[in-house]
């Protein structure tokens, strides 16, 4: 068996695992829902979970204890204030507006411990009435990385689109414009289907094989 027919043969078997977990898990759900999973999930409180990859190394991410980053379900300031009352981030004052991925940046509490940051997001992410995202955001010396809806996703260069499309719809991931120039390479958009943020779907996609590279399509801030 040549390399390149075997690794055909993992990355087939790769999709394979991936369909087929998402199908048992869809049996065991709702079936009102078009993908099935957990809940929202949790925030990890082990800091080790915090990375993402360049080509097909691992790069730890550090959260920021200064600031989250929300995707409210309403556009009405009177309710996003509302959901936030209570909160590690109880204020929309301050807060900063990333249109193009309908993303708020809000500052969190002075002092806040990097225990009670992991729980308080957890806390808002449980909230899936008020809010369609909540992430922290992470820290690359003077810069603030926020985690979008959206990851970069290079696929392999045999894997068809059917099999591409096949992939995304099992995770409730929309696919969204080529990067012009790159082979098999495309921005993929989380939906309120998903039940994962993009730090982990990117992740997921590359430790399964099913992605030669897959990176979170952060927005950088000073």
């Amino acid at each position: 068996m040549t390399w390149t027919s075997f690794s055909g043969l993992l990355r087939t078997t790769a999709i394979l695992v991936v369909l087929s977990s998402v199908f048992l898990m869809g049996c065991s759900g709702n079936a009102d829902s078009p993908v099935n999973k957990a809940e929202f999930q949790p925030l990890s409180s082990d800091s080790s979970s915090f990375y993402y990859y360049v080509s097909e190394n691992r790069v730890p991410l550090t959260l920021s204890l200064k600031w989250i980053a929300v995707k409210f379900a309403s556009g009405d300031p009177s309710q996003q204030s509302a959901a936030l009352k209570g909160s590690i981030a109880d204020s929309l004052e301050q807060a900063e507006q990333f249109s193009r991925y309908g993303v708020t940046l809000l500052p969190v509490k002075e002092g806040i411990t990097f225990e009670a940051l992991v729980e308080g997001i957890n806390l808002l992410r449980a909230n899936t009435a008020d809010f369609l995202q909540v992430n922290p955001v992470f820290q690359a010396g003077d810069t603030g990385m926020i985690v979008t809806d959206e990851f970069i996703v290079t696929f392999p260069p045999e894997m068809s689109m059917d099999e591409i499309n096949a992939v995304n719809a099992s995770y409730g991931v929309e696919l969204g414009d080529p990067i012009l120039g790159q082979e098999n390479t495309f921005v993929l958009k989380a939906t309120t289907a998903t039940k994962m943020d993009t730090l982990s779907l990117a992740n997921l996609y590359q430790e399964s094989g099913v992605a030669v590279y897959a990176a979170p399509n952060f927005v950088r801030v000073k």
